[in-house]
């Protein structure tokens, strides 16, 4: 079961990432607009989406913290006996910081270029 939540999470945060990307890099076309406006559009909507969805970070585990396992070898030569112990080293959880609010920004920022005459280019 938690194996599958991991997965699960994983898989989610995945795809967030990739929308969130595809926003970023997608092309904008208005007829007569030019990059001075589109600019302008993109700082105001930008500020807009984050005024309606501030962000809403916080921290997610994706993996247990785990301690190694102890071992101990000895050798021996006679009379005398040498051990040696390695081991035990934590290995602390994997963590990740996602922003709970970045989708709806990214659509509210979409939103508003629409409202305001902008398409996504066809390439």
């Amino acid at each position: 079961m938690k194996m599958r939540s991991v997965l699960l999470l994983t898989t989610t945060l995945c795809l967030c990432v990739i929308l969130g990307l595809s926003a970023c890099v997608q092309r904008w076309t208005k007829p007569g607009g030019t990059q001075h406006e589109f600019d302008a559009m993109k700082s105001a909507c930008a500020a807009r989406s984050y005024s309606r969805f501030p962000p809403m970070v916080r921290q997610v585990q994706l993996t247990t913290g785990y301690t190694t396992q102890i071992t101990t070898q000895c050798t021996g030569s006679g009379n005398s006996v040498n051990c040696y112990t390695t081991g035990g080293q934590y290995t602390p959880p994997e963590m990740m910081t996602i922003d709970d609010n970045q989708g709806a920004r990214n659509q509210d920022t979409r939103s508003c270029f629409f409202e305001n005459g902008w398409e996504p280019a066809k390439d």
